[in-house]
């Protein structure tokens, strides 16, 4: 189960074995914030661009203002890329929780899409430009 907290500015975990952040986190917040709009926001995401060929940048969810993703009593496997701005982690373990591994994604290529080795490293110094982009900022 995943439960949002705008007063403690939480979102916690407490049965769940794999978490994908777009969908179960970030899809789910932006729902449940509808009904919310007073607590201070959660998220902030970049990517998603367009690199051509049917490519796109990975995905980039940061949790802001001080959220956090509690994980109760459960081991979690969680895929995407998430980050907090004002914490070293975005996961607050307790009660035995436990992040066992975070997938990170890497590119999108359209289906039936593949990169010749020159492609591939021309993606991927894309893709490197604009995360340095994003440290820096």
């Amino acid at each position: 189960m995943i439960e949002f907290s705008g007063e403690n500015k939480t979102i916690t975990i407490t049965d769940e074995a794999t978490v994908d952040v777009m969908s179960d986190l970030y899809s789910a917040w932006k729902v449940w914030v509808t009904d919310n709009p007073q607590w201070d926001r959660a998220f902030r995401v970049v990517g998603g661009d367009d690199l051509g060929g049917g490519a796109k940048a990975p995905a980039y969810f940061f949790l802001t203002n001080s959220w956090r993703v509690v994980v109760d009593g459960c081991d979690i496997n969680v895929s995407y890329n998430l980050f907090s701005d004002d914490y070293d982690t975005p996961f607050k373990k307790v009660n035995g929780g436990a992040v066992l591994n975070q997938t990170s994604s890497v590119p999108m290529v359209a289906t039936g899409s593949g990169l010749s080795t020159e492609e591939h490293n021309k993606l991927m110094g894309i893709v490197d430009e604009i995360f340095n982009r994003v440290v820096e900022c």
